[in-house]
């Protein structure tokens, strides 16, 4: 509560300002990660604080990838996929493995949200998630669960990594029994 007041302070100085400092820049990318996790009510006011973050730091990828998290529940589809893309590309040429590797499984998801969607496409997507960072757990246990009838030994081997990556996750359960049906 006291940090969101102090955000808050720090916006309402900067509101009419055509260009803003690089903490109050700063300011608007933490207050939006706070208005996004205060829930659906205040995911409008979060978009908006990520767009004027962009319009003064446009290679921050991580604000690339919230605002697509927020498109994507949205079911703004193709507003998500486009800020996933840039979130990942920026990712890449900065050297951030993870978010890289989050922005493509997110795709994925946004993907599978949508009534058509291609198989390989999708595939495609969750390859690259790995090939970013083996070590995230979500684009294992997709690809697991999705090879298991065309591929075991590549399913086996996804279904391992993800138990490695993330143990006790969510989903261990689910992928040891996928693991012991291979």
């Amino acid at each position: 509560a006291k940090a969101r007041k102090e955000f808050d302070r720090v916006i309402r100085q900067t509101k009419n300002s055509k260009t803003l400092s690089f903490e109050e820049c700063d300011t608007r990318f933490r207050r939006a990660i706070m208005l996004r996790e205060e829930g659906l009510p205040s995911w409008a006011r979060a978009v908006r604080e990520l767009d004027r973050h962009i319009a003064c730091k446009s290679d921050n990828a991580q604000a690339y990838f919230v605002r697509g998290q927020i498109q994507a529940d949205y079911k703004a589809f193709d507003a998500s996929t486009k800020d996933f893309e840039r979130a990942a590309r920026l990712a890449s040429s900065q050297g951030l493995k993870r978010i890289r590797s989050q922005a493509l499984y997110a795709s994925s998801r946004v993907l599978k949200r949508r009534k058509r969607f291609s198989e390989a496409k999708l595939l495609d997507f969750l390859k690259q998630s790995v090939a970013a960072d083996q070590t995230y757990a979500p684009p294992h246990r997709d690809l697991c669960d999705m090879l298991q009838q065309t591929d075991r030994k590549s399913a086996k081997r996804h279904c391992k990594a993800y138990l490695k990556a993330d143990p006790n996750g969510v989903y261990a359960k689910q992928v040891r029994e996928l693991l012991r049906n291979l």
